[in-house]
């Protein structure tokens, strides 16, 4: 939804707040409250409701969330002494009370009799058909309760919530606003009916199931117009902390779905002739070719990024996509001018967060800018950012373990990538997410574990040289040199003469002790190559 009032506007859609055209950077909680707050403008929202809402079964203090209304005050340029936005309701709580006109899509207006009345879709939901909107759409509906106690049906609705805000902070999906969404509450969907009524192509529902001490939890993500069912997951936990539970689950259900409706973006435009892509698709083409990671493919990458910014220069990832495939060309030594391959990542990285600073993926394009010059605390603080902004991005969080690893910051990279892996299982840095795993058991000591992950990781389709020789160097750790010459072999077989200088160029690794064992392991590779 977009929401204007005064001199602001607040998209849930983006997760954004502007004031006098200007963005304001808020922190997730308070975003929420004063979302919260609006969408409950109509009467005084109770501080154990607010609690409720931001915190669910957590304890807090009065104080957290006197600081909140504080900080939303703060935000919209109100104060406990005017109180022309947000007022206190003594003994009570809060209520919003600007005037606020409300959006569903900054260009479409819907009536709010719209929204009682589903047995009819209006001509403005019919406006709002997928086939029209650039930006892949969604909804989720409320997950099902079967079964159980009123303490499920609050734990299902929070899921609900959180799985709504999280897909929101994605930036790249237009989502439906929760008080659409809550409509279907006790329905049995007709997914595909549903898109079709709210104009969405996908459709996220679920149920949640209660048996002992244990939480059972589906989810399905569906294609409304193909009628498939894209992916479907199932998930057990024993019920030891609700909040924490609801707040995992989200964060898996979101990060999957992602990476799904992404996969199925980016084939859904490779069928559509290139003269006749829009900005959205062009950009998901440009991403298909991106994790390629071939020369030619970087070209057709750039070109399809370059025609969504013709088609539409607002959009941010187009512009990200740029600065990845600056670096990709520098950190795969396709490049002639390294030095100004980086700052062209770095250009493109600072183009998309002038357009959008609070998406997660330009935070991301920064990163990996400072992760080629060797700046590891700025790319660490960049990836905090985008994570913050999207704890469901898998990439953001695979990426930080990339650093912990160059850091010699184990146990960073150890459970970052872990949770990268399962927000996103079959996602296409895959074969990165591997290699960087292994190479960090084995400088941890655990050089046969790190075997399987060096083997898995140039099994993958997309596996790049420099993946090889990260396995060629997993496997000299564990003395396994005539394998780990194979793989030696292999990356130079594209990168001619492939040497320990070519893997600290694009590797800073900052562990003397780390440093000295990859260049042993090089070494002993090379004895062994000119042994035999």
């Amino acid at each position: 939804m977009l929401y204007r009032f005064g001199s602001c506007t607040l998209d849930t859609s983006r997760f954004e707040l502007k004031c006098d055209n200007q963005a304001i950077p808020v922190e997730p909680k308070v975003f929420d409250l004063i979302s919260y707050l609006i969408e409950n403008r109509d009467r005084a929202v109770t501080r154990v409701d607010l609690q409720d809402h931001l915190w669910g079964a957590r304890v807090v203090s009065d104080n957290a969330l006197s600081v909140c209304v504080r900080d939303a005050r703060n935000a919209l340029g109100d104060d406990g002494r005017r109180q022309a936005v947000i007022r206190t309701v003594p003994r009570v709580g809060y209520r919003f009370v600007a005037d606020v006109d409300a959006r569903s899509f900054p260009d479409i207006t819907i009536p709010a009799a719209a929204y009682p009345d589903r047995t009819s879709a209006s001509p403005d939901y019919a406006r709002l058909d997928a086939e029209f909107m650039a930006r892949p759409s969604v909804v989720v509906l409320p997950f099902a309760r079967i079964g159980g106690t009123e303490k499920l049906l609050v734990f299902s609705r929070g899921l609900t919530h959180d799985v709504t805000t999280r897909i929101a902070r994605s930036r790249t999906l237009f989502v439906i606003a929760r008080g659409t969404a809550f409509q279907y509450e006790g329905d049995t969907p007709d997914v595909c009916s549903i898109g079709r009524e709210l104009g969405v192509r996908y459709v996220v529902h679920g149920a949640v199931q209660q048996s002992g001490r244990k939480m059972h939890v589906t989810a399905t993500l569906t294609d409304t117009r193909t009628r498939e069912e894209l992916w479907a997951e199932s998930y057990q936990r024993l019920i030891d902390d609700f909040a924490e539970m609801q707040e995992e689950l989200a964060a898996l259900v979101v990060g999957s779905l992602q990476s799904e409706v992404e996969r199925a973006e980016q084939l859904r435009s490779l069928i559509v002739p290139s003269n006749n892509l829009d900005a959205w698709s062009a950009y998901h083409r440009g991403c298909w070719h991106m994790y390629k990671f071939k020369s030619d493919e970087m070209d057709h990458a750039e070109r399809f990024f370059r025609q969504s910014i013709d088609l539409e220069p607002g959009i941010p990832r187009p512009y990200a996509g740029l600065s990845f495939i600056s670096f990709e060309r520098v950190f795969l030594n396709t490049d002639s001018d390294p030095d100004s391959g980086i700052q062209r990542a770095f250009d493109y990285a600072q183009q998309a967060l002038a357009i959008d600073s609070h998406d997660p993926m330009a935070h991301w394009a920064l990163s990996r800018a400072f992760l080629l010059q060797g700046n590891l605390e700025a790319s660490k603080q960049s990836l905090e950012t985008a994570i913050q902004l999207n704890p469901s991005y898998a990439i953001a969080q695979y990426s930080l373990g990339w650093v912990g690893l160059e850091l010699g910051e184990n146990e960073l990279c150890k459970s970052r990538i872990d949770l990268a892996r399962k927000l996103s299982p079959h996602d296409p840095l895959k074969m990165a997410m591997l290699g960087v795993y292994g190479l960090n058991l084995a400088l941890m000591g655990q050089t046969e574990e790190a075997v399987s992950y060096a083997i898995q990781s140039v099994a993958q389709p997309n596996a790049h040289y420099q993946v090889s020789a990260f396995a060629a160097v997993i496997l000299a750790l564990d003395g396994q040199l005539r394998k780990g010459a194979e793989y030696l072999r292999r990356a130079r077989a594209v990168a001619p003469n492939y040497t320990s200088r070519d893997f600290f160029a694009v590797f800073k690794f900052r562990k003397a002790d780390d440093i000295a064992r990859i260049r042993r392991a090089f070494s002993d590779l090379q004895s062994f190559v000119n042994a035999h």
